[in-house]
C-alpha cells in the first residue's frame, strides 16, 4: 500500500475517532442540561404546590375560623390555635423534603416580623427579591457549588392576596401596614442538591457511553483489518501502463 494510501487511511481513522470522541463529549453535556431542566421543572411544580396549598389552607381553614381560635406563629404553645399560613406552609416543606438530603424551603422578605428577627439575606435572595419585585409572576433560578456541591436555587415571588393584606395591614406587630393585593411580599425558595439527579442522569447515561466506546473499538478494529487488507489485494500499487 503506497503511503498517500496509508496517509489518507489513517486520516480517515482518526476523524472518526475524533468525532466518535466528540459525540460522548456531547451526550455529557446534554445530559447535564436536561438534568438541571429536569431540576427547575421539578422545583417550579413543587413549589407552585405549596403556594397552592397554602392558598387552600389561607381561604377555606384560617379565614372560616372562629374568633376563639388564635392563628399565630407559636400555635404549638396555645391549646387553641392554629399555625399561621407562613408558618404551615414551612411545617409542610419541611415535612416533604425531609427524605431529600440538602433539600430546603426558605421564606424571606425584607419586611420581616420581629418575632422572625432582622433579615439576613445572601446576595442570591437579595437579587431575588429586586428581580421579582420588578415582576412578580416570574422566577430566579442559580446553579451554585462544583461537583458534588452542586446545587440550583430557585425562587418564586409571594405575592399578597386579599385575606393577607387584611392581617398584615391589621396586626400590632407588622412591620408595613399599607400593604395592597398583589403586592410582593416576600420569596419563596428551593434549593435542590443536584447530586441525586446526577447520579441518576449517569445510570441513564451508561448503556449510551457504552455503545459508543463499542462503536470507537469496531471502528479501531475495522481500520486495522482494512490496513492489513489492502496491501493484498490484486492490482494495488500497480503501475498503469500507457493505452
Amino acid at each position: 500500500m503506497s503511503r498517500p494510501k496509508r496517509w489518507k487511511v489513517t486520516v480517515g481513522v482518526l476523524w472518526c475517532a475524533a468525532m466518535v470522541a466528540v459525540a460522548a463529549v456531547q451526550l455529557r453535556e446534554a445530559n447535564a442540561r436536561s438534568s438541571e431542566a429536569t431540576v427547575l421543572l421539578a422545583a417550579d411544580s413543587y413549589l407552585r404546590t405549596l403556594e397552592a396549598v397554602r392558598a387552600v389552607y389561607t381561604s377555606e381553614v384560617v379565614s372560616r375560623l372562629p374568633d376563639s381560635v388564635r392563628v399565630t406563629y407559636d400555635y404549638d404553645r396555645h391549646e387553641y390555635a392554629v399555625p399561621l399560613p407562613a408558618t404551615f406552609t414551612m411545617a409542610l416543606a419541611e415535612n416533604l423534603g425531609a427524605s431529600i438530603e440538602g433539600f430546603e424551603v426558605r421564606l424571606y422578605s425584607d419586611h420581616p416580623f420581629p418575632f422572625r428577627g432582622p433579615a439576613q439575606l445572601d446576595d442570591f435572595e437579595r437579587r431575588a427579591l429586586v428581580s421579582l419585585r420588578a415582576a412578580p409572576d416570574s422566577a430566579v433560578s442559580a446553579v451554585e457549588g462544583t461537583g458534588d456541591t452542586r446545587v440550583l436555587r430557585y425562587a418564586r415571588g409571594d405575592t399578597m392576596r386579599a385575606e393577607c393584606v387584611d392581617c398584615h395591614n391589621s396586626h400590632p406587630e407588622s412591620p408595613k401596614t399599607d400593604w395592597e393585593v398583589g403586592d410582593l411580599r416576600g420569596v419563596l425558595e428551593v434549593s435542590v442538591p443536584l447530586s441525586s439527579f446526577d447520579a441518576r442522569a449517569r445510570e441513564a447515561r451508561r448503556p449510551y457511553t457504552a455503545l459508543l466506546v463499542l462503536a470507537l473499538l469496531g471502528l479501531l478494529a475495522a481500520a486495522v483489518m482494512l490496513l492489513q487488507y489492502i496491501p493484498n489485494l490484486p492490482g494495488r500499487d500497480r503501475p498503469r501502463g500507457r493505452e
